[in-house]
């Protein structure tokens, strides 16, 4: 038989479950019912939404809008070459500069060569890959991802600095494309398309492997 004990304790739980409680004795004494059907049980309250889903109160205006390039620039997709590059105060041979870039969703790949021009016949280059944009007023700004120079009074090689930015006027004319510096500078690139692997890189390649069975 159960101590008075362990029966106080059985009843304080039983009557902390609100389904008994309306059929709790009111005395000691009294007898509680032999039958009576449980009160339906009560509707669930929705869950909480999670934070993570919860809809924001208001726009974060740091946010990154999507990128996003106007259909009439689509045409700047693919691989140009620098055919002259017109300084804004010298008059340079067409063969003192050359180039390539290369445009795709997002991003833009542009390597420089030049010999300069100071007697000392030295090699400048720059080379990187940049993050654009054009905004509503025809203006093609880049921000560096990797990148380096070595267009400066040393000639010496620079790693750029992320985001270094950069803006150029653009022009766009199917297979012609101008990028002009705001000190009037002017890059003419023209279209290439793809072409067949270059049979002198086949013919070194041979060698090369010939060379390696010696």
């Amino acid at each position: 038989m159960l101590s008075k004990a362990a029966l106080a304790l059985l009843s304080t739980a039983l009557l902390s479950i609100p389904a008994l409680q309306a059929i709790a004795p009111a005395g000691a004494n009294r007898e509680a019912p032999t039958h009576q059907d449980p009160p339906p049980a009560p509707e669930a309250d929705d869950p909480a939404p999670d934070e993570d889903d919860a809809a924001p109160t208001k726009t974060d205006p740091f946010a990154p809008e999507p990128w996003s390039l106007d259909e009439e620039y689509h045409g700047l997709y693919g691989t140009w070459q620098l055919m002259v590059y017109e300084h804004h105060t010298e008059v340079l041979p067409a063969s003192a500069v050359r180039g390539f870039a290369q445009f795709q969703e997002g991003f833009m790949t542009l390597i420089l060569h030049a010999r300069s021009l100071d007697g000392d016949n030295d090699m400048l280059s720059q080379a990187g890959l940049h993050r654009f944009q054009i905004t509503d007023t025809g203006i093609l700004q880049t921000a560096t991802s990797m990148g380096h120079s070595s267009f400066n009074e040393d000639a010496e090689n620079i790693w750029e600095e992320p985001n270094t930015p950069r803006e150029f006027r653009i022009s766009l004319n199917l297979d012609d494309l101008t990028l002009t510096n705001p000190d009037g500078s002017r890059f003419i690139f023209r279209r290439i398309g793809a072409q067949p692997y270059p049979l002198e890189a086949t013919e070194k390649i041979r060698a090369a492997r010939a060379s390696l069975r010696d």
